[in-house]
């Protein structure tokens, strides 16, 4: 992560979690602001780090992030559901935002995993997968207020659809292995 981040940025965070989150968002804002510009349709577009060298580019469905809200179950709204799905209001027009902080605490959720697995998690008891199952949840309300209220838009963006699984599937994986690791065990996101 820290090898793409964006060239205006100098993130130093002790938290390792922390500091690719950051640098996740960083990267995405260098993705949206040089890539969109040049994609064919011309259409806002949001750009995703997914690690490993690699990025996606997903158009911005024509709904606001505020009406995502009603499509997260009163159950599995969690402590984060305030401030990015009610809170954040100068990003109501880019409903894809939640999707960015999905994809940042997923990007940071992996770092806490791989710094365990290569035995160089030094930080103790942090939770940095409970953001990651969270956000599952916020992105699957995501797609169902964009089915709902873009139903054109739902059905004919491929990339959309299908980074929307592709992401889900690489958040249940990091998710599955962090969960179990000691230091990122909370009693909380398995209730959640």
């Amino acid at each position: 992560i820290m090898n793409h981040e964006a060239p205006y940025e100098n993130n130093k965070y002790p938290d390792l979690v922390t500091l690719a989150h950051e640098t996740t968002h960083g990267i995405h804002a260098y993705l949206r602001n040089h890539f969109s510009k040049t994609s064919k349709t011309k259409k806002k577009t949001n750009g995703f780090y997914v690690l490993n060298n690699q990025a996606v580019m997903v158009e911005e469905p024509s709904i606001r992030k505020c009406q995502v809200a009603p499509y997260v179950p009163q159950s599995l709204r969690g402590e984060r559901y305030r401030l990015y799905i009610l809170g954040q209001q100068a990003w109501d027009d880019t409903a894809l935002y939640i999707w960015d902080e999905w994809n940042a605490y997923l990007n940071g959720g992996a770092a806490g995993v791989e710094l365990v697995q290569n035995g160089l998690w030094k930080l103790g008891r942090r939770d940095a997968v409970a953001g990651v199952i969270e956000f599952v949840v916020y992105a699957l309300a995501t797609a169902q207020a964009v089915q709902e209220l873009d139903p054109e838009y739902f059905r004919s963006n491929l990339q959309f659809r299908e980074f929307l699984a592709w992401n889900l599937k690489r958040s249940m994986q990091v998710f599955k292995i962090g969960s179990q690791i000691p230091e990122f065990k909370w009693e909380k996101q398995e209730k959640f």
